[in-house]
């Protein structure tokens, strides 16, 4: 009786090259290799080498981490000084703000004893202040040059998605 394995049978273990060369990777050999990788060794293999991107979306990844790197300082700081993490829900409006708002510049950050994230921008003698509740409210408040006089609005409020057309000296504001 003919196995409907006959064609695979030949090959057994001891031919096999794989058989005889694989060493499982000990304990010992595993943490000396381990140990000598970096940071920039992890993130080299977390990019393929022959990825192609364009100038816009380096530029996005960069200002990607530059935001990160300053929301993670400013809840060091924040927790040095409270106790107590930035709020969830305004960390998470700020990022939303940030990310679907790329003309706008890197705002100097603050936070209020509750948690509250605020970023303020400024233009010489004009100022933008945005108080992130959550995802999609904040308060703003907006002091202005028209003509000659100063137009300070104090906090109004708004959504995410509208700021710019409730406040439309906000989008001038913001944007580098």
């Amino acid at each position: 009786m003919d196995s409907i394995f006959a064609d695979i049978e030949p090959y057994s273990e001891s031919q096999s090259t794989w058989a005889t060369t694989f060493q499982p990777i000990s304990f010992r050999s595993r943490r000396a290799a381990t140990s000598r990788t970096s940071i920039s060794d992890i993130d080299d293999m977390a990019a393929p080498l022959n990825a192609a991107i364009g100038d816009e979306q380096a530029d996005e990844h960069q200002r990607q981490k530059v935001l990160q790197r300053r929301i993670v300082e400013l809840e060091a700081l924040f927790f040095e000084d409270y106790g107590s993490p930035l709020d969830a829900y305004s960390r998470s409006g700020f990022e939303c703000f940030m990310k679907y708002s790329p003309t706008a510049s890197m705002p100097l950050l603050g936070a209020e004893p509750g948690g509250t994230i605020i970023a303020t921008w400024t233009k010489g003698v004009e100022c933008l202040s945005l108080r992130f509740s959550d995802r999609f409210h904040l308060d703003f408040a907006v002091t202005f040059r028209h003509g000659l006089d100063d137009v300070r609005r104090r906090w109004g409020r708004s959504s995410l998605g509208n700021v710019f057309g409730e406040c439309p000296e906000a989008k001038r504001l913001t944007s580098t």
